[in-house]
């Protein structure tokens, strides 16, 4: 895929760890974040699509390739029980890992995070559409459509509730919606831990705006290769 059909990181985007801030805009482009951008005339993503497209290709092969998070990153794992290693699918073609590398890389890690976020762990089905999901509502949230971000979010934090992450973007888009500017990264704990004894709340807080629809539902609507 890097030699022969040109698939790339965005260049625009490459940054060093810690190098970016709070308004980097790194959602802002869904072509950037979501495999359509590769599939595109660019051929270009970053760490939120690239692993998501070789898994895709590799399973159709017969590859027991599993998804995995770390800290604001995705990296790719052959999980085929005697032979098992991690995979880089954001450098020229595939470097191989251990899971000690991404404990310190592209952030440094700690064991509370990994139990919290459930990072360095194969994703199961549910895991990965919590994962997109998430990140489709961080792309809705950067360009204000803060309801069906909340949508996003809601289903995200729904199928992997117990992982810290969900439950801090839920509250944080939430709070936006209600008409809170806060920041994602500093969402409150105790709203956070409002909205995950009551997530009923989140409806009444985006009934004054725009139709609502189910994302899953909607994502089926508009995927001819998924079953009614």
């Amino acid at each position: 895929m890097y030699e022969d059909f040109g698939v790339r990181y965005n260049p625009q985007l490459i940054s060093t760890p810690g190098g970016t801030g709070a308004d980097n805009h790194f959602f802002a482009d869904s072509r950037d974040i979501l495999i359509h951008g590769l599939l595109g005339s660019q051929h270009r993503g970053t760490c939120s699509s690239l692993p998501v497209l070789y898994i895709a290709l590799g399973r159709r092969l017969g590859y027991p390739l599993k998804l995995v998070t770390t800290r604001e990153h995705l990296f790719l794992r052959w999980d085929g029980g005697a032979d098992r290693f991690d995979l880089e699918a954001t450098g020229k073609g595939m470097n191989r890992y251990n899971d000690e590398h991404f404990r310190q890389w592209p952030f440094q890690i700690t064991d509370t995070e990994i139990s919290e976020n459930g990072y360095l762990k194969s994703l199961n089905a549910a895991g990965e559409l919590s994962v997109f999901l998430s990140i489709r509502g961080a792309c809705l949230m950067e360009n204000r459509r803060l309801p069906e971000a909340v949508a996003s979010f809601d289903a995200s934090y729904r199928l992997a509730p117990q992982w810290k992450n969900n439950q801090v973007l839920l509250a944080a888009a939430q709070q936006r919606v209600s008409g809170g500017m806060q920041p994602i990264a500093n969402a409150s704990q105790q709203r956070t831990n409002d909205l995950i004894m009551q997530p009923q709340g989140i409806n009444h807080a985006v009934q004054s705006g725009p139709p609502d629809p189910n994302p899953l539902k909607q994502m089926q609507n508009q995927n001819p290769m998924m079953p009614p």
